[in-house]
């Protein structure tokens, strides 16, 4: 399409060049047929004229390198930097045509052209050229390369017209590109584009005087493959055998002389047996497989057994010919995949069943979802096959209605449609007990693995296995998870009869010791949260690298403790991380070359994946029409937000604590900060308002506690405020003085009821949620209740729906109900 731009303003003028930009941001696409006047009005969008100027060579090589900061600079997979520079204004980007021209991406802005040339013959500074330019570039617009230059001629009619014109005349066109300019490395667009990066950093492939140019789809010779295969291992020492050796084809201006003369000195190429060696033959599977393998020192002994152990460690299909041909895109990905394995690990953290996503607070623009981090995992899959993606805990509970309303059965199925490969339990997966767990993990098609909670009756791991060896080439990686000991705190006690959570150092300390010989790598899987993973890290060596979650901690970059690497994304799969383990295979075994590490935030500028999109949406119809019935209004914005429910009185905390002893008819409401997920803003209150802000299946438990067990659970609510802990309370019916400056369990200064110290051996009826009351959160006094009743029987969420239907204007403000000395 853009061709035909050039086409045109070359004809119509005469010029000797033409310059040109894809004007619309999304080019429209041709069908094959008749062609209308809409048709051109989409492809050419302004109204431009076009003018001819008088311009020099200097002038066409300044205009292509502003052009072409239209890409990054390509650092050969170090970084994750994007091929295309997003902030660069697409209509900016212009192409030449009447010249050809080469442009190195690795260079710096300003000297990536490197080859221009008019008519056979390099461009000249002085030399000039009449330019076929529309008037706002030709004006100095966009850059002002030639708005110096002496105008020759304008026309008056606009280019598009000048298109139609042209179309009409010919009657029929076929446009074709012709190849005038291309980009190096020349790989660029090559499915083993992250092949040829790694062979670049590992100094396997090294720039001509055109820069890196590899040629990917032309077939390979046995002289290219030496000079490969010699500069694999150019810092290994070569077992030299003093071979005298001379091949009949291979004189000294062989351009791959002495790479074939060093292979055949050590011993490692043999020719074909009659004095030659087909330099500029191709090279075949099997012939590469012998080589490498005598270069490892894991020769098999003959052509056809080095054949079938390449295709055992997946470096051939059992299919492919022995004998047959490879391009150079094929050699690459068997030299690296043997040779320099770089293995993605892509990983998120309590995603806690965000399947749609969020709005970030500071932009209002979408964050999140499945469907865009599946879009970023298809290409880092597509960069590099060898990609793991793992989740650290918590994918489902803990979330919006879109996954409570299903269990989190809806979080399974696009977690196996995303083709997840690990995940390990966080605390949220017990939400509604392990018996509903066990039927999520049986859909799922991937595999959990969780070394530390143990079924009681078979003494072995609960639904999962306690590690997996992933084995990559040469490389064996690792992995085993934890989940948090806290577990019995963390969600209703009663859904975990018949576990036991083992210590994590203990067990892990256990996995290391199983793994160590047997691995090159070892990851844990961890739902210990930040601090636990640290201390984890500085008690247990041999772990590289802790893929961690349940702080919703973000890390930009790894922390590093004892050797280990540490890792968080934060939460709601507003991020996804990604580590690159960069390794070397020789004869001496395996080891790390290099670990890289990047946090990718899921923007809105990532494009949703359709297939995931698809499988979301009837999920979400369904709960939509639910979800969405007004309810109530919230005249003030009520404030669920997680750590300030975790940390002070809210007026969420202070609506739903009297709604729960308004609905009882209890003296005291307590309930735990962290069962309130989300704020109620200002404004209509819909079913799915009270779903996302307490979400979890509780109910209200209505129990008997001593004055002192009220302040004995207020003490442990009290106990971890530093930490942003869950247990927070939030609280109707008395109010509390705390020190926070004083050592937990003895925070708490003051309780009044009815406006005097609460009474410690008066029995009090206090509404709690069951977690709380099965010891949840550390609330395990509420377990010695001297009774216990149910409230309603249905879950609190429902409840909350009837009472806010009941009583729809919702106006809330923080009454100072818990107030902080010394804070």
């Amino acid at each position: 399409m853009l061709d035909l731009i050039h086409k045109v303003q070359l004809e119509i003028t005469g010029a000797d060049i033409s310059i040109a930009a894809m004007l619309p941001a999304v080019p429209p696409v041709w069908k094959k047929g008749p062609i209308k006047v809409r048709d051109v009005y989409s492809l050419y969008i302004y109204d431009n004229t076009l003018w001819v100027k008088e311009v020099t060579g200097k002038d066409i090589k300044n205009a292509l390198e502003s052009s072409y900061m239209y890409y990054n600079t390509y650092d050969f997979g170090k970084t994750d930097t994007l091929l295309v520079n997003p902030n660069f204004k697409v209509y900016n980007f212009d192409t030449l045509q009447g010249m050809n021209y080469v442009i190195d991406t690795s260079k710096p802005v300003g000297s990536r052209v490197v080859s221009l040339t008019y008519k056979g013959k390099p461009v000249t500074d002085g030399q000039q050229f009449k330019l076929a330019v529309n008037n706002y570039r030709g004006n100095g617009g966009g850059y002002p390369a030639f708005a110096k230059d002496t105008l020759i001629s304008m026309s008056v009619d606009e280019i598009r017209n000048m298109m139609i014109d042209y179309i009409k005349k010919k009657g029929t066109i076929s446009p074709e590109i012709d190849n005038n300019w291309k980009l190096i490395p020349d790989y660029l667009l090559s499915p083993a584009r992250g092949d040829f990066d790694t062979l670049v950093r590992r100094g396997v492939i090294t720039p001509t005087n055109l820069g890196i140019v590899v040629r990917p789809d032309e077939l390979v010779t046995r002289g290219e493959f030496t000079e490969l295969a010699v500069k694999s291992f150019i810092n290994d020492i070569f077992t030299w055998k003093n071979k005298i050796v001379s091949f009949k084809d291979v004189m000294t201006d062989n351009p791959f002389y002495s790479y074939i003369l060093t292979l055949a000195k050590a011993g490692f190429i043999n020719g074909y047996g009659n004095d030659t060696f087909g330099p500029y033959d191709p090279v075949s599977r099997d012939a590469i497989a012998t080589i490498f393998f005598r270069l490892m020192g894991m020769d098999q002994g003959s052509l056809s057994k080095n054949f079938n152990k390449a295709v055992s460690l997946g470096l051939f299909n059992a299919t492919d010919d022995p004998k047959g041909a490879l391009t150079s895109a094929d050699v690459a990905k068997f030299i690296v995949n043997l040779r320099f394995p770089v293995v993605t690990i892509l990983h998120t953290n309590d995603f806690h069943m965000y399947l749609l996503g969020s709005t970030d607070a500071t932009t209002k623009k979408p964050i999140g979802g499945s469907a865009r981090i599946y879009t970023l995992v298809q290409q880092e899959r597509a960069y590099n096959p060898t990609t793991l993606l793992v989740d650290a805990g918590d994918s489902i509970g803990g979330g919006p209605p879109i996954g409570a309303f299903f269990y989190g059965k809806d979080v399974i199925e696009v977690y196996n449609a995303m083709g997840y490969d690990y995940e390990t339990f966080g605390n949220h997966e017990f939400d509604w007990g392990k018996d509903l767990l066990a039927q999520r993990v049986t859909e799922a098609k991937y595999k959990y693995i969780c070394s530390n909670v143990i079924d009681t009756k078979t003494n072995s791991t609960y639904m999962s296995d306690p590690y997996v060896i992933k084995s990559i080439g040469l490389v064996n990686l690792g992995l085993f998870g934890l989940e948090n000991p806290d577990l019995p705190t963390l969600v209703n006690p009663d859904g975990l009869k018949g576990l036991e959570i083992l210590n994590p150092a203990t067990t892990a300390t256990n996995m290391v010791n199983t793994l160590s010989g047997k691995t090159n790598y070892v990851i844990l899987l961890s739902h210990l949260g930040y601090d636990g993973d640290q201390a984890l890290a500085s008690n247990v060596s041999g772990i590289n690298l802790i893929i961690g979650g349940h702080t919703h901690t973000v890390l930009t970059t790894p922390t590093v403790v004892n050797g280990t690497n540490i890792v968080q994304t934060g939460n709601y799969g507003n991020n996804v991380g990604k580590v690159v383990l960069e390794f070397e295979a020789s004869a001496n075994g395996v080891k790390v070359l290099n670990t890289r590490y990047r946090l990718i935030p899921i923007i809105d500028a990532i494009p949703e994946d359709p297939t995931i999109k698809a499988i979301i949406v009837p999920y979400n119809d369904e709960v939509t029409k639910k979800m969405s019935i007004v309810i109530g209004e919230a005249l003030v914005t009520l404030d669920g937000e997680r750590a300030d429910v975790r940390s002070k009185e809210t007026n969420l905390g202070d609506y739903i604590a009297d709604w729960m002893k308004a609905i009882s008819g209890a003296d005291i409401a307590i309930t735990n900060g962290g069962g309130i997920r989300a704020s109620i803003p200002k404004g209509p209150i819909s079913v799915g308002s009270a779903y996302t802000a307490i979400p979890f299946d509780n109910l209200l438990v209505k129990i008997e506690l001593t004055g002192a067990q009220v302040v004995s659970s207020l003490e442990n609510g009290f106990s971890q405020v530093e930490l942003g802990a869950g247990r927070f309370p939030q609280i109707s019916g008395i109010r509390v003085k705390v020190d926070l400056k004083k050592p937990a369990g003895s925070r708490v200064v003051e309780v009044l009821f009815n406006g005097k110290t609460i009474e410690l051996d008066k029995v009090y009826t206090v509404v709690v949620n069951n977690f709380m009351a099965a010891g949840g959160d550390g609330y395990t006094v509420m377990k010695k209740a001297k009774s216990s009743k149910w409230v309603t029987g249905n879950w609190m969420r429902d409840d909350l729906v009837d009472y806010i239907k009941a009583n729809p204007k919702v106006d809330v403000t923080v009454d100072g109900r818990i107030t902080f000395v010394n804070p």
